[in-house]
């Protein structure tokens, strides 16, 4: 390998933050993901030592007890660690330990970034150099990966970067450079990340950075480099390395080559009747018995057995985990002891502890298995299918009703909103439905007419993060529908919504299109439920300006959900109502205003 001078740099990986960069259902941060029979960490860190690297910070969530197992120096680079007590995103991570920072230049690596070169780091930090960037992103050409991007890089015409959104359908296309994951920037920019709360490298950091006149340059990674923002993703990223005989020899250099692009490690037990089709790596301790047959791109992790007349073809097993006899694991993922509810095999799943998590449509070699929920573990598939069912004939016939007995209260409503100022009855606005599809959500109208408009005027009085905005007192909300917002009555022409089948009673508040630009991918599960007009948060709230704790709640809410939790969050949300028309009695009605704006 090409030797490089040491490079004058402070590493921080974002690793976590409660779970906030795993990839579903798995709970751990996709950066301790094995690649290769490796964690992508080890590997990560030792490329950064063999750069002479003195100091790398990793940013964790509290729950992740892996770290007990991670070492404090490698290869020369001592590791210290950050504990995320919220979701801080790539940028926010930083803010917690400026002070360690400052006066340096900052490698930031983006915790969905599995693999890349060590010459393409030594390159892109020449490049930032030169260039004197303020701050350089790193960028992967769209041809060399397929499939439809998520995220839009706009490059103005004097080649800086101008900004980076995140797109969803139907305006998904292939085309277009998307960022990498590996950033460097220098540390003055700090200054410009918010103290506190969640605040982003592309979608928040980089427009304060242009908005203020300084340089946001693009840089091209030239060598294959992976990142991982779905089990597809990830997935893919194991089998191009596998089929790369030069990149796997250099990552997992302890092993031996038993024939050709067939890689296994120590104290490996292989029947002389098992058949093996290459490529494969087997980890160490992994054992293969009589009339087994593993057919690659496929991955053996450590301490793995595979039964007698078992079959594995295009898989990753992750370490320990057990193929009873005659069964079959087809393009999956497996941890623990498999077991299918066909009891003969399993076919494009995940499956963790050895329960199927998730489904996947079949095709070869790229295993697209989907983002989203498609059932929880402890579900079967049929009893998905029931609930959804259930829950649909129950929104439609609940949301019926109610439009039928608020149709006075519709009509009053109106009038009242009319007499008090000017402008139409209900506000419409573009939301972001399942699945990431637009619709048009329904409101009564709350505030004046050029509500959206003076939304700017008034940014410096936001007390939320994220993509929240709320103020206490909102100057833009009308008398009247001061009352309707402290009611959530503004809230019900949504029930037209649940009859046209864009929202469900009980779900995720749905996002406006805009807002879905500060969504991370790790919060694309709550798109895989219908949005509803109230949901868990909307009943547990103690923050109403921490915007973590919604999308907290939101994924709980996707994990968890069930009809007995959909009852209890209507009954929560009566009861809530209910208190705050009681607490309205003793007010004035145009007392003092709801701390919320449109959400």
């Amino acid at each position: 390998m090409q030797s490089h001078k040491s490079l004058q740099a402070k590493v921080v990986i974002a690793a976590g933050g409660l779970q906030s960069r795993a990839i579903h259902p798995v709970n751990i941060s996709k950066t301790f993901f094995p690649l290769l029979n490796k964690p992508a960490i080890e590997k990560t860190l030792e490329t950064l030592g063999g750069l002479g690297i003195s100091d790398a910070y990793l940013a964790v969530g509290p729950n992740e007890l892996i770290l007990a197992d991670m070492p404090r120096r490698s290869n020369g680079l001592a590791i210290h660690t950050i504990v995320e007590d919220n979701p801080r995103g790539t940028a926010g991570c930083l803010k917690q330990i400026e002070n360690q920072l400052n006066g340096d230049t900052l490698i930031v690596i983006a915790g969905n970034l599995l693999f890349f070169a060590e010459e393409d780091l030594a390159e892109m930090m020449s490049f930032h150099r030169e260039s004197r960037a303020d701050l350089t992103i790193g960028l992967i050409s769209a041809t060399n990966k397929n499939g439809m991007d998520t995220e839009k890089v706009r490059i103005g015409t004097d080649g800086l970067i101008e900004r980076i959104e995140r797109i969803y359908p139907p305006v998904r296309r292939n085309g277009g450079p998307k960022t990498s994951g590996l950033y460097i920037m220098e540390s003055h920019v700090l200054g410009h990340i918010r103290d506190s709360g969640y605040f982003d490298i592309k979608e928040q950091l980089v427009p304060a950075l242009r908005d203020t006149g300084k340089t946001v340059r693009g840089w091209t990674h030239e060598r294959y480099s992976s990142g991982a923002r779905t089990m597809d993703d990830y997935l893919s990223a194991n089998f191009e390395l596998l089929e790369n005989p030069d990149l796997v020899r250099e990552y997992l250099g302890e092993y031996r080559e038993i024939k050709k692009h067939v890689w296994v490690g120590r104290d490996v037990d292989i029947s002389p009747s098992a058949t093996l089709a290459r490529p494969l790596i087997i980890g160490h301790g992994a054992r293969i018995e009589a009339g087994a047959s593993v057919v690659g791109p496929s991955i053996i992790g450590d301490r793995s057995v595979l039964e007698h007349n078992c079959f594995v073809r295009e898989s990753v097993l992750w370490p320990g985990s057990e193929v009873p006899s005659d069964f079959e694991i087809d393009r999956s993922l497996l941890s623990g002891r498999a077991f299918s509810s066909e009891n003969s095999h399993c076919r494009e799943m995940v499956l963790l502890n050895g329960t199927p998590s998730l489904r996947a449509k079949a095709a070869p070699k790229t295993m697209p298995i989907r983002r989203e929920v498609a059932f929880r573990s402890a579900r079967t598939p049929g009893s998905e299918k029931t609930y959804r069912g259930i829950k649909y004939i129950l929104d439609v016939v609940l949301a019926a009703i109610g439009l039928v007995v608020s149709a006075p209260l519709f009509a009053l409503i109106g009038i009242l909103i009319k007499l008090d100022s000017k402008g139409p009855v209900f506000f419409l606005q573009e939301r972001c439905g399942e699945n990431g599809k637009p619709f048009r959500m329904i409101k009564f109208r709350s505030m004046v007419g050029n509500a959206e408009e003076l939304k700017l005027s008034f940014s410096h009085l936001n007390r939320a993060d994220g993509p929240m905005f709320k103020i206490i007192n909102d100057p833009r909300e009308t008398r009247f529908g001061r009352l309707l917002r402290a009611c959530k009555l503004d809230e019900l022409p949504q029930i037209v919504n649940v009859l046209q089948g864009n929202m469900s009673i009980v779900g995720p508040r749905p996002l406006s299109m805009d807002e879905m630009r500060f969504n991370p991918h790790w919060r694309d599960a709550r798109l895989s439920v219908k949005p509803g007009i109230t949901g868990l948060w909307q009943v547990n709230e103690k923050d109403a300006h921490a915007f973590h704790e919604w999308i907290r709640y939101d994924l709980r809410y996707v994990d968890e959900r069930s009809l007995w939790l959909d009852f209890k969050i209507m009954l929560g949300t009566f009861l809530k109502v209910c208190a705050m028309g009681k607490a309205l009695v003793r007010l004035s009605v145009f007392g003092p205003a709801s701390p919320e704006s449109e959400d």
